[in-house]
């Protein structure tokens, strides 16, 4: 999701409701950089700091967690459909996480 610039996240967490409080706090947040810093730290606590699962699940984890407003967006913006897959289970979580990540 650091990949994703913050006026799309925005928009992201206008489309619907978003399940994870923390997560629409983030997709919220105006600046960009305190967002990929809130996001790193949410990151962090998710997964105990361990720096492989970080990065892990910055790639992977908003899009499952939030794969209803995700898709909603991608919806009605067809061109963030590569960037932003529609993540159905944890398997394709996965598979995105370490197709981003390696």
């Amino acid at each position: 999701m650091l990949n994703i610039p913050q006026t799309i996240r925005n928009q992201i967490a206008e489309t619907g409701k978003m399940r994870h409080p923390l997560l629409e706090r983030v997709f919220r947040l105006s600046d960009e950089d305190q967002a990929d810093h809130a996001l790193m730290t949410l990151a962090n606590m998710q997964t105990n700091g361990q720096k492989t699962l970080t990065r892990l699940w910055i790639a992977a984890a908003p899009l499952w967690l939030e794969n209803v407003v995700v898709s909603q967006f991608t919806r009605t913006n067809p061109d963030w459909k590569q960037v932003l897959p529609e993540t159905l289970t944890i398997r394709e979580a996965c598979l995105i996480a370490w197709g981003v990540t390696y």
